[in-house]
């Protein structure tokens, strides 16, 4: 049997173009390295970065997913399970607009400085306003992870300090 690569941490975008919020994706992949830190942990992350206007009232949500698949790059989930986090920025909020009139794929505009520092605070304060109650939430479902709760967040607050996220 193949023994796949676990992805401790995966990040996806839904991002307009010119939010900031893609180029910010890589950089909190780097708290995969949590992972080896807490191997007692039953699940992984997903985390979503999305930005849409306020119109349509989304809002920061999260949930188990127990059926996690190995993705096409061969990684899976710890346990097969994933604590799926979607943290939401409103398009209104940046500094410079994130969507372009008459944009293409193909064009060389560049992303406004401004919008990825924007984007980098936003997304570290709300990371760390939503993500303790998302993950202590699972104390129900998963019992044993309620006496590490407290250090897993507090190493997951400092890897948000190591990437300057959060002050």
């Amino acid at each position: 049997m193949k023994k796949h690569k676990e992805k401790f941490v995966s990040v996806v975008s839904r991002a307009n173009s010119h939010s900031g919020v893609s180029q910010c994706r890589e950089e909190l992949e780097q708290l995969n390295k949590l992972g080896d830190k807490f191997p007692e942990l039953p699940f992984g992350f997903l985390i979503c970065l999305d930005t849409v206007s306020n119109q349509y009232g989304n809002k920061n949500q999260s949930r188990i997913d127990r059926r996690m698949e190995t993705d096409k790059s061969g990684y899976s989930y710890r346990n097969h399970t994933a604590l799926l986090i979607t943290i939401v920025l409103h398009d209104e909020d940046f500094p410079e607009p994130t969507l372009l009139e008459h944009y293409s794929y193909h064009s060389k505009v560049p992303i406004p400085k401004a919008n990825i520092a924007f984007a980098r605070k936003s997304l570290g304060q709300e990371l760390m306003t939503f993500f303790p109650m998302a993950f202590k939430k699972q104390v129900k479902n998963y019992p044993a992870i309620k006496e590490i709760a407290d250090d897993f967040i507090k190493a997951f607050e400092d890897g948000l300090r190591e990437i300057k996220w959060i002050d």
